[in-house]
């Protein structure tokens, strides 16, 4: 290459790596702006969510209008920035690694290498009926009006299942070494069956941490409570939010009627992600419009294994892409997931959500009276479990705005509705060391 190409090809490699580091902060500052009514009232968030974007972008725009061998060193420093986070996310990928194959070891099982369809293919091969694990916002697909529909049907009519299939064995996740599975009780959810034919006492509904995902079944929340009270049902599901855990109530405690229920709502993610898509859904919003809304579910689970069956026969492959994206990984290693986590700057902090906050506190509010009606209306009590994200304990950067926002005002909520509430996340920040209270990672 002659000196002019070089000299060309320098000039482009200045202006790109720099262009990309001003795109990025450019789009922080619009990200920041959309959202600015959440940070307006403190000034050290006015200061990190919009000054800092502006002065980095503006000294690198500076940078751009220097001469060539500025740039280049400007250039230089960008990358090697950029190597430094890419490299400890990958470390981080492969230290998670050893710790999970020390996990295995220390509990004196093989480490499984096996993908989810591998595990999945390897049951059925030796005759046991197994199936991902499903999810009811899963079954949801939008249609050209943009409204999320159920995809599966009965006889020609939608119909919607929260849980997985009834009976099977689920095959949910492996962060520990080992996959976990576990046989869905009669209605789909992760209970022993027999737990059904005995006095329920309590009810719980929540997502991923009440389901007990990724754990053994005798290490969840439900089991816990289980041994030391007795009587406790669990129907909490990975990737509930609000609309989907008042449908579970609706459609399985009220027939049981419980003298407890308790509402496990998690900071992480129950406002900001799960509500904004659960309120496309004209037939989740029904349960909350509409007293008399119900799809029985709890006397069609024939109904509900046919729904569930034709389409994960069918579809199995996309059915399980579902819940795990077949890109997930990589789109954990393209937006530094495992470096963002470890040191507590994950959705939340960043400030991260699909819908507006008022609106989705005023929504959870007019959700949570509704299930509040309905628990009292057979005489139970229900309590608003509040489950903070690990995040509140690892961040580096302070407190959350957002976090805040959430947590303030689903105790509000709480409050005005005069429904008990069992603060967890104060409980935790009493604790020593509080990360050490999250199983994962």
């Amino acid at each position: 290459m002659n000196n002019t190409g070089a000299k060309n090809w320098l000039v482009i490699y200045s202006c790109i790596i720099p262009g990309i580091w001003i795109l990025f902060f450019l789009s922080l500052f619009i990200f920041n702006i959309l959202q600015y009514h959440l940070f307006v009232h403190s000034f050290i968030a006015i200061f990190n969510r919009f000054l800092i974007p502006l002065l980095f972008g503006g000294i690198l725009l500076y940078t751009m209008y220097r001469g060539l061998e500025t740039r280049l060193v400007v250039a230089n420093s960008l990358l090697a920035i950029m190597a430094a986070l890419y490299a400890g996310e990958f470390y981080l990928a492969y230290h998670l690694k050893i710790l999970q194959q020390h996990a295995a070891k220390t509990a004196s099982i093989q480490f499984d290498t096996r993908d989810k369809i591998s595990v999945i293919r390897d049951m059925r091969a030796a005759g046991i009926d197994a199936f991902p694990v499903m999810r009811g916002e899963n079954l949801l697909f939008p249609d050209t009006d943009g409204k999320l529909q159920p995809v599966t049907s009965v006889n020609g009519k939608p119909l919607l299942p929260l849980a997985s299939i009834p009976g099977s064995v689920v095959v949910v996740c492996n962060e520990s070494g080992q996959w976990q599975t576990y046989r869905a009780d009669r209605y789909g959810f992760n209970n022993p069956d027999k737990q059904w034919d005995s006095q329920i006492d309590i009810g719980m509904v929540g997502d991923s941490f009440t389901h007990g995902s990724c754990v053994p079944r005798d290490k969840n929340m439900a089991t816990y409570l289980n041994t030391r009270l007795g009587g406790v049902i669990n129907l909490g599901v990975g990737g509930f939010g609000p609309l989907l855990e008042l449908a579970t109530l609706t459609e399985y405690l009220q027939p049981l009627r419980p003298p407890v229920v308790l509402w496990v709502f998690y900071e992480g993610n129950d406002l900001n992600e799960d509500l904004p898509r659960e309120i496309k859904s004209p037939l989740l919003l029904n349960y909350l419009h509409h007293d008399d809304f119900s799809q029985d579910l709890i006397h069609r689970t024939g109904d509900v294994k046919t729904a569930l069956h034709a389409f994960m026969d069918q579809r199995l492959i996309e059915a399980m892409h579902l819940v795990d994206g077949p890109y997930e990984n990589f789109i954990r290693y393209l937006t530094l997931d495992r470096l963002r986590e470890a040191i507590g700057m994950g959705p939340i902090l960043i400030g991260y959500n699909f819908g507006d906050m008022d609106t989705e506190l005023a929504l959870f509010s007019k959700i949570l009276d509704k299930a509040n009606q309905r628990v009292n209306a057979w005489g139970g009590q229900l309590y608003l479990v509040y489950l903070p994200e690990s995040d509140r304990y690892l961040s580096r950067f302070g407190k959350s705005v957002v976090r805040e926002d959430i947590y303030r005002g689903v105790m509000k909520i709480a409050n005005n509705l005069q429904i008990p509430f069992i603060d967890i996340a104060d409980v935790f920040a009493r604790d020593p060391d509080p990360a050490t209270l999250y199983a994962y990672p």
